[in-house]
This record gives structure tokens, sequence and C-alpha cells, in this order.
């Protein structure tokens, strides 16, 4: 008995020995056709969320996700999302590279005319791009600033952003130029304006951190002044029986909704498209007369040059003078107007005009300067609003309380790059998010409006990075 007793034990240990060694082989054969399927499960379940750029790496059933650094609420999407079943752990390493991922392309460009610094290229990380558009606003205080750059990770060197932030620097001692970093080498290019003004920027440049080079290629000359636009103008005459236009309007988009308000009217359009309107507000001002006038006139002819209304019309009756007097009374306060509106019949009525000063004149100016200075920067295809934009709507809620009475429209845009229905969707979330922020300000929502307007009313051509950054934006239009 008792050595049948020690064969049964001895069988029953090789057994549970055979059973476990099998069970380390099944884990050694299993475990990266898991990670696999982590993986992948992972990666699907980020693209059907909408994030992008993200790579889910998993390392038993913990995953990590690299990628581009993201504002908080799109970094909480991809964190819930790689959650998949089966993941135990998701560690958050966005904002750094992917393994084995390299720097080859990794580009910085400014491109400075004297007027208006337009920035391209890449950052490490969205911190890093609002601290440099920040540093540029103080280096060029009165500049017109557009802010192409994107966000990528794995830098050729750490100190990337301490040399691009360098590089402005030695760009503000030129009239214009050009400074790109590629790589290691940093190249400023340009016009200065004296011997002095050249040396000052090589020695800026020659102050960068390890391991950058310069190369130089400066010229000493004068440097003529940006040539002055000509005036955006719009018209539009009407006889009693058929309606004229002529003149610029911003976009297709923009002109078919104008059309869109005549009704039936005869129309014989000259317009043509301009992307360069002084302001979004352009086409509304225009759309809005138009509207006014017609059914209560007899005749009109309507001029706006930039910011400037001209009109003349006849009206006939007192009712219809009071309707058209009131549009314009109701145009954006950057505008300027006259009008002349007769009765028919009667003698010339007396010269209506805009006024000169109001609170809501100066508060369109405030705000107008205060957006110029401080530009909301939104991620790319998010609506949330960066905590960046908090000086900022400090800044509007405290410009709103001097003009009480005074409407607000908080009008957002974008470029024409990708689908124009998401644009619109996605320029109209900007917008609400800025409207959202000033209620919890103390700003009275009956006076706050949010509306898209995607890239119907562009500002510039979308023909260059700069270009399209200047149409990114938020308005504000204020009205009396």
């Amino acid at each position: 008995m008792e050595g049948a007793s020690r064969r049964g034990l001895w069988t029953g240990g090789i057994a549970a020995f055979l059973f476990a060694l099998l069970a380390l082989i099944g884990i050694w054969t299993t475990a990266p056709g898991i990670e696999r399927d982590l993986e992948t499960r992972a990666a699907a379940a980020l693209a059907a969320a909408g994030v992008s750029d993200v790579t889910a790496s998993a390392d038993g059933r913990t995953i990590t996700l690299t990628g581009p650094a993201r504002d908080p609420a799109a970094r909480d999407a991809a964190l819930a999302a790689a959650a998949v079943f089966g993941v135990t752990r998701v560690v958050d390493a966005l904002g750094a590279a992917p393994p084995g991922s390299a720097a080859a392309g990794y580009r910085f460009q400014a491109d400075w005319d004297g007027a208006a610094l337009a920035l391209s290229g890449l950052m490490p990380s969205l911190d890093d791009q609002e601290s440099l558009v920040a540093d540029a606003r103080d280096v060029f205080p009165r500049a017109r600033i557009a802010d192409s750059l994107r966000v990528q990770p794995n830098p050729p060197a750490e100190s990337w952003p301490d040399a691009a932030k360098g590089a402005l620097r030695a760009l503000r001692a030129l009239a214009k130029g050009r400074v790109v970093i590629e790589g290691a080498t940093v190249t400023l290019s340009g016009v200065a304006p004296s011997e002095a003004a050249r040396g000052q920027a090589g020695d800026l440049l020659a102050g960068l951190p390890e391991p950058y080079t310069m190369l130089l290629d400066i010229e000493v000359g004068d440097v003529a002044p940006p040539a002055t636009p000509a005036p955006y103008r719009f018209g539009a005459a009407y006889d009693g029986a058929s309606l004229a236009l002529s003149g610029a309007l911003p976009s297709p988009a923009a002109r078919d909704a104008l059309k869109a308000g005549l009704g039936k009217t005869p129309l014989d359009d000259k317009t043509r498209i301009d992307p360069a309107a002084p302001d979004g507000a352009f086409a509304d001002a225009a759309g809005t007369l138009l509207t006014a006038l017609l059914g209560r006139t007899a005749s009109f002819t309507l001029a706006l040059e930039d910011r400037t209304i001209a009109l003349a019309a006849i009206a006939p009756d007192a009712k219809a003078a009071k309707a058209i007097e009131a549009a314009l009374q109701d145009l954006p306060a950057a505008y300027d107007w006259r009008a002349t509106v007769d009765l028919a019949g009667a003698a010339p009525a007396a010269p209506l005009a805009s006024p000169g000063e109001s609170p809501a004149r100066a508060c369109q100016a405030a705000m107008s300067a205060a957006l110029a200075e401080t530009p909301v920067v939104f991620a790319s295809a998010s609506a949330a609003l960066p905590d960046s934009a908090g000086p900022l709507v400090d800044s509007l809620a405290a410009i709103a309380a001097t003009c009480p009475a005074a409407r607000i429209e908080i009008a957002g845009h974008t470029d024409a790059s990708g689908n124009a229905a998401r644009n619109v969707a996605l320029s109209e979330d900007r917008a609400a998010a800025l409207e959202a922020a000033l209620i919890v300000k103390g700003v009275d929502a009956a006076r706050l409006s949010a509306k898209g307007y995607g890239a119907a009313r562009p500002v510039a051509a979308n023909d260059s990075d700069a270009n399209k950054a200047r149409n990114r934006r938020i308005e504000v239009i204020v009205r009396p």
C-alpha cells in the first residue's frame, strides 16, 4: 500500500508538472496573439471615436497610447476608447513619439513682411504651439499673426521650441524676411534696414541652443511699405423693375445666400468673387439692406466700400421710409452709413447718418482689438475652448459690460479645406463654446448669439497656410 501511495504521488506530481508546463507553453505561444488582438481592437475603437494619429501599443494587457498631444477632451476620448474588453490598463503617453518614429521632414517656418507674421510647420505639443504664438505676440507686438502650426511629436531635439523662439527674435531685426528650421539647421534670409540690424540678427541666431547651426542670407537696403489694398466694393441699383448687382462678394456661398433673399426680382448679376472682404459682416450688411429695400422702394442705389455705406432711395410712404431707417440702424456698429430716403412726390428729405461714436461702436473696436491681439487657437478638429483663452474671455466680458444695450454675435469661420457641412458645424460649435464662456462670466445670454459660417465668409484667399490661418477665426459682431 505504501509503494502504491508513493507511485500515486509520483504520478500526480508528474501530471501537475506537465500540466503547468503545457500552460506555460500556451501562454508563451498565445501572448503575442493576445497583444495583437488588443492592439487591433483598440485601434478600431479609436477610429470609431474619431481619434486620429494615435498609436495603441500592447504590452501584455496594458495599452499605451502615443501620438500628438491633445486638448483635455480629446485625450479623455482617446483614453476611454482604448479601454476595450481585455485591457487592464491604459497608459497616457500622448505627446510622446511612437516607438521607432523618426524626425525626418520636421520643419518650422516664419515669414515676416513688416506688418504680418505667418507661422507654419511643426511643434512637439499643443502647449509648445501656444507658448510660441504667445511669444510671437510679445516679439511682434503690433503685427497680424497667422498661426498655421501643427502638433507632431518627436522633434530633432528637445530644444526645438526654444530654437523657434530664438529664431523669431532674430527675424524681428529684419524689415522683412523668412526663417526656416529644418533638422539642426536654421536659415535666416531677408532684408535688414541697416548693417547694425543685420549684425543683431546674426548675433541672436548665434545664441541658439545646441545642436543648431545657422545660415544667413541677409541683404541691407530699403523696403517699400506694403501696398495699400484697393477698396472692397459692392453695388446695387434698382429702377422699380429689375435689380443690378456689381462689385465683389467673398465667396459663391455668400453670393448664393444674398441672392436667395431677393425673391423673384429680375436680376442682372455682374458680381465677382473676391475673398479679401474687410470682415465677415460685409456680405451680411449687403444682404440686410437689399432685403429691407426691395418691396419698400420705388428705386434706390446702394454702394458699400469697405465699411462705408452710401444709400439713395425713394420710398412710397413714411412707413416704408421708417422701415429702411430701422434697417440702417441695425447694421453692425463697425459700419458707417449715410442715406437719403425721399418720399415719392415730396420735397427732398434730410440726409441720415450713423452716429460717429456710440457705446456699441466702442465695444466693437475694443473687442476686435482684443481678438486681433490674442486670437482663439483651437486644436485641430476640436471645439473645446483652450485654457489659454481664459484672459481673452475675461477681457471680452469686461468690454461687453461697457455697452449693456448692444447685441453681440459670435461668428465662427473656417478655411475652405475639408467637408463644407462639417466646417459649418465645427465653426458653429466653436462660436457656441465662446458664447458659453461669456455667459459664465456674467454676460446676459439674451444679448448673445452664436453662428457658424464655415468657409462662406473668408477674408483672404485659401491659397496658402498663412491665408488659411487668417480665415480660421472667431469674430465678434456688435450691433446697437
